[in-house]
């Protein structure tokens, strides 16, 4: 699964607050926002990339 980033010029001006409660409204899902304020959802991460990430490989 990849990562999926959101377009539009209405989530581009989201404030802080209303990027906190989208997150919060969509608590399942891991949702970052960068400084270009792009939202990108990331997959589920899986025991594999888990494996991986302790490992530190």
């Amino acid at each position: 699964m990849t990562a999926i980033t959101l377009k539009s010029p209405v989530l581009e001006r989201l404030t802080d607050e209303e990027f906190y409660q989208f997150c919060m409204d969509n608590r399942d899902q891991r949702i970052e926002r960068d400084v270009n304020h792009q939202i990108t959802i990331m997959p589920p991460t899986n025991s594999k990339t888990g494996a991986s990430n302790v490992m530190g490989n």
